[in-house]
Order: C-alpha cells, then structure tokens, then sequence
C-alpha cells in the first residue's frame, strides 16, 4: 500500500520547471505509475479492484513517459498540432488518472466489507470526490475559454486557473485521506501478524 500511496503523490502532485519550450517534471507521473503497478501487483490478493487497474496503469506509464519525454525536449507542439487537441488529450489522461484512483479506493471499501475492519475507505472517497470535481472541470473552462469571444474567454480561463488552485489543494487534501487508509492497513497486517 505504501508504493501506492507514494505513486499517488507523484501522479497527483505536479511540480514543473519550465525552460523555454521545455518543461522539466520535478515529481515526474510515470514514476509515479510505475509505483502504483508495483503497488497493485502486490495487493491483488486484497481485491480484484487492485489486479483490474494495472492494465490501465501500464498505459498511463506509456502515455506519461512519452508526455514527460516530450515536454522535456519540447516536442508536444510539432507532435500534437492545436492548443485544444493537447487539452482534449490531457483532459483524458486526467479522466484514466482518477478512474485509477477510483478503482484503489474501491478496492480499499472492499478490503473494509471483507476484513471488516476500517480503513478509511469512506474518507478517501469524499476527498476523491472533490479532486475529481475539481480536475474535470477546472479544464472544461479553459476549453470552451479557447472558443469563446476575449471578454467571455478571460473571464473563464480566470475561472479556470481558480479551479485549477483548488484542485491542487483537494490533492493535498485526497493524499492526507489516503495516508490514512495506507496506515490504517499496516497497522491491520501488523497485528494480523501477531
């Protein structure tokens, strides 16, 4: 659960350094993937939720690995032509990021109903609610922004970027709950080892 929780902080937490046409990932995505897969591969055996997601995980590693690559030699503008084609693209991987997520913490609330024990799992589902609020809506702003006459346009790209500081903040906040699920778990395994 701890390479889960630790690939969550990487997927959800973005911190870019841009230089130029580069950009440079500091808290790269597919590290973070790449984690979770691990992550999931080892608690398969708590829910079928966990071994249902990996598929979707290795594709996420393959699409964040060439998106990090890209921003980093600055080749996303040429690869991809249009500013809304790179928002519509991103937009998906934001929708695979949370289904993923979705799909631990529905693992998570099955762990719960089998084990009967508490881990959380109500928690991390009202956080994961808000991010995903948040993370799919801030960007619907900036799309029909890129459309919309300039008065219209600023006024929901201001929306947007306001949107956007929340959902930053609702992942702070789905991070602390999910580090009481992961806690809660090992605190589980260790007495069940007793």
């Amino acid at each position: 659960m701890n390479k889960i929780f630790i690939g969550l902080f990487f997927v959800f937490i973005d911190v870019n350094i841009t230089l130029g046409n580069s950009a440079i990932s500091v808290i790269p995505d597919f590290i973070g993937y790449i984690l979770i897969y691990f992550g999931l591969k080892q608690m398969q055996e708590e829910s079928y939720w966990f071994g249902r997601t990996k598929s979707l995980v290795i594709v996420m590693f393959i699409y964040s690995t060439f998106g990090f690559f890209s921003d980093l030699t600055g080749l996303i503008p040429t690869v991809v032509s249009g500013k809304i084609a790179v928002v519509l693209i991103g937009y998906l991987s934001t929708i695979a990021g949370l289904y993923i997520a979705w799909s631990i913490i529905k693992g998570i609330q099955d762990m719960e109903t089998e084990k009967e024990h508490n881990f959380f799992g109500r928690r991390s589902m009202a956080s994961w609610k808000m991010i995903a609020l948040f993370q799919l809506i801030s960007p619907l702003f900036g799309i029909i922004g890129q459309v919309a006459n300039a008065y219209f346009a600023s006024v929901l790209n201001q929306w947007s970027m306001l949107l956007a500081i929340a959902g930053v903040i609702a992942s702070i906040i789905f991070l602390m709950d999910f580090k009481y699920s992961r806690d809660a778990y090992i605190i589980y395994r260790r007495e069940q080892e007793k």
